[in-house]
């Protein structure tokens, strides 16, 4: 997902007509808008291929939104997509409110998000993602400045407008906001809309406004398949401060509220705001460990503390070696990686030893990290949770599980020292949120990639055919918290597995032989003798390949595995489990809930 490049638009209409040999993702995307879309459409197409994404597009007549949406039996829906994009122009908007009256001014923002919030309905009956563009500024000059006073203005309607499509998108998980208005801001009116081609042509956007837009539209639409950067890898010198710490020693940095010490803090206030919604921050310098640390332990003007760093690689090795040993830690993908460093000579190494990271270029001028950055939006999210923010402790933790491995000579001593307690729950209210976020982001260790949105995910919780399962994970040294998420489907023949998926930060600790054991449990107390689980490959989920053969499961066909409950033995691991969950069956009982003693004796 790294996305920096954006090609001129000349060269994305031919990159549209060109669709990648073996995409590593596919997209299925249904475009409706009230004004021309044939360069949207045209981009859409062109930047996917350029980034080895394959689109299926299926692309509305000119101002056939409501038709398209609201027929039951129209293309879009005989198209099925996973994603509607929803573009009503300003231009339209500003045509329709100068036909009507003073008196009914005042109300046009209301009727407008009645219509949106009718279209969204539609959708999310379906289970379509709908992205929708909010209103650029038409900035009519009607009122001027006195507008912010009078319901009746034009620009009024539509500030209302965008702050009401922000508050659909709090309360819908599945309608998300593309901010047209942010776009004209960073671009300019006029880079952001030409009248004449509005006029002549009928759209609404520039070919170069397109190109940002399209790039910031794909990047939404990746994130909710589970796409999405999760790491920051920091350089120090000259990256976070001005100088180098080793030779110009801690008072000679540059920080502080003098010169460029303003830029470097500016830089780091942002970073801590990415560190504060989720990102995990990492360091990766070539200094001596403890001269690195300096700074974070004792300057003044550092925002950045050793708190806010995961993991802190500082030796004299290459950087794609100390890059390797923070993927160890931090166990993501190295797409989902951003690497920043001012040193070009140090991004070239990284870029050709890891080239699915995104390694973005950066400004000689350290006052234009933060808007340089900013503009590349590589940090689009679909969610966020009060559990994001806690996530560089998690990491901390793992570190120092790292560091005591080493003290053991076996991994049996090392696993049973780790004291580790799960906790077997049904989907709950306050977990949806996370639950929803570890289906739609999990692509490793998933067994079938199956996406659901969080009314999806509400009715699985809710449904009597389902069995739908959280497991959570502490140990000694911190809480993993969320770790699993399984959904059983009740078959006339078992339990079939429509769900499983893990994080992988807790691979190697027991935890698929837990999950295993505790579905079989669940199962027997249901009266159910079978679990039937399927593989489904994709690009990313080789790592699972052999996960049921490695279980004890049976081949029944292609991708398809099955365990006879009557011939299962309970899988020793070393983690205690707390039970929260009873079965379905009402004359079906658990006799050992929360019983936390039968795992912790047992051995590997």
């Amino acid at each position: 997902m790294t996305m920096i490049a954006l090609p001129t638009t000349a060269r994305l209409m031919q990159l549209a007509r060109t669709p990648p040999d073996s995409p590593s993702t596919r997209l299925r995307v249904a475009l409706a808008a009230d004004t021309a879309t044939q360069i949207m459409a045209g981009a859409l197409k062109g930047i996917a291929h350029a980034h080895r994404i394959g689109i299926d597009l299926f692309e509305a007549d000119f101002d056939q939104v409501d038709l398209q949406i609201l027929n039951p039996d129209s293309g879009l829906h005989q198209f099925r997509p996973e994603t509607v994009i929803i573009f009503l122009s300003a231009e339209k908007f500003a045509e329709k409110f100068a036909g009507t009256v003073n008196g009914e001014r005042a109300s046009q923002h209301a009727q407008y998000i009645g219509h949106i919030e009718g279209l969204h309905a539609v959708l999310s009956g379906r289970g379509y993602q709908t992205i929708c563009f909010n209103l650029a500024d038409p900035g009519d000059g009607v009122f001027g400045h006195f507008g912010a006073k009078v319901a009746e203005a034009l620009t009024y309607q539509v500030r209302k407008i965008n702050l009401d499509l922000m508050e659909i998108a709090q309360r819908k998980a599945d309608f998300h906001v593309f901010d047209l208005c942010h776009l004209q801001v960073d671009l300019g009116r006029d880079a952001t809309s030409d009248p004449k081609l509005y006029c002549t042509s009928k759209f609404a956007l520039t070919p170069e406004a397109t190109r940002y837009a399209v790039r910031d539209l794909l990047q939404m639409i990746l994130v909710n398949k589970g796409g999405g950067r999760k790491c920051i890898i920091l350089d120090l010198d000259n990256t976070l401060w001005g100088g180098v710490i080793g030779d110009d020693g801690l008072d000679k940095i540059q920080l502080g509220d003098f010169g460029l010490g303003t830029a470097f803090g500016r830089f780091q206030r942002w970073l801590k705001l990415l560190k504060e919604r989720g990102l995990v921050l990492t360091v990766c310098s070539k200094n001596q460990l403890e001269t690195a640390k300096e700074p974070f332990l004792k300057h003044p003007d550092m925002i950045l503390r050793l708190e806010d760093i995961a993991v802190f690689v500082a030796n004299w090795n290459d950087k794609a070696t100390n890059i390797r040993r923070i993927k160890e830690i931090v166990d993501v993908d190295y797409s989902a990686m951003v690497f920043l460093d001012d040193n070009p000579v140090e991004r070239a190494l990284v870029r050709e030893s890891f080239p699915t990271m995104t390694v973005p270029e950066m400004p000689a001028d350290p006052c234009e990290y933060v808007s340089h950055l900013q503009r590349l939006n590589l940090f689009e999210t679909a969610s966020y949770t009060s559990q994001d923010s806690q996530r560089t402790k998690a990491y901390q933790a793992e570190a120092q599980r790292h560091q005591e491995r080493d003290n053991f000579v076996d991994e049996a001593s090392f696993l049973r020292s780790l004291e580790m307690v799960a906790t077997v729950r049904p989907f709950e209210k306050f977990l949806m949120p996370r639950i929803t976020q570890l289906i739609q982001r999990s692509n490793q260790f998933n067994l079938r990639t199956v996406r659901y949105t969080e009314n999806q995910v509400q009715g699985l919780a809710e449904s009597a055919c389902h069995r739908a399962l959280a497991f959570e994970l502490r140990d000694r040294f911190g809480d993993y918290g969320l770790i699993s998420v399984v959904v059983l489907e009740r078959r006339e023949e078992g339990y079939f597995i429509d769900t499983w998926l893990m994080s992988c930060r807790v691979l190697g600790r027991g935890v698929e032989a837990l999950v295993l054991d505790s579905l079989a449990r669940i199962a027997r107390g249901d009266h159910v003798e079978r679990l039937t689980g399927e593989y489904l490959p994709t690009a990313k989920n080789g790592l699972v390949k052999d996960h049921y053969l490695k279980l004890g499961f049976s081949p029944e066909r292609e991708g398809l595995w099955v365990l006879d409950l009557a011939d299962f033995k309970e899988i020793a691991v070393f983690i205690a489990n707390r039970w929260e969950c009873e079965p379905n069956t009402s004359n079906a009982s658990l006799a050992d809930v929360n019983d936390l003693s039968p795992l912790t004796t047992r051995t590997t």
